[in-house]
């Protein structure tokens, strides 16, 4: 795995997000980047050891990590519990 790709090459690593969605975590610094003679590159991994974790933005593979050690964020509605709008019972026929 190489420690840094550019954003349209993000699409080989993680080919269900699109380029907009890594620019847009990009913008709120969630994260890690750096620019190299005006492009812009993803680090996917920290080569050695990762720097302290103070105040910086996660690895892609950290992201993934942390994203899979998250619970799971509940829902608004639990299944099962809305059935839709109450059925209109047919008038009994005599």
């Amino acid at each position: 795995m190489p420690f840094s790709a550019s954003v349209t090459g993000m699409r080989e690593i993680d080919p269900n997000t699109s380029e907009s969605t890594w620019w847009a975590r990009i913008r709120e610094n969630k994260i890690a980047f750096f620019r190299d003679t005006g492009l812009t590159r993803i680090i996917v991994r920290w080569p050695g050891e990762p720097p302290p974790r103070e105040g910086r933005a996660p690895s892609y593979q950290e992201y993934v990590l942390e994203n899979m050690a998250a619970s799971q964020r509940p829902r608004a509605m639990p299944a099962g519990v809305h059935r839709g709008r109450p059925r209109k019972h047919p008038a009994a026929v005599e």
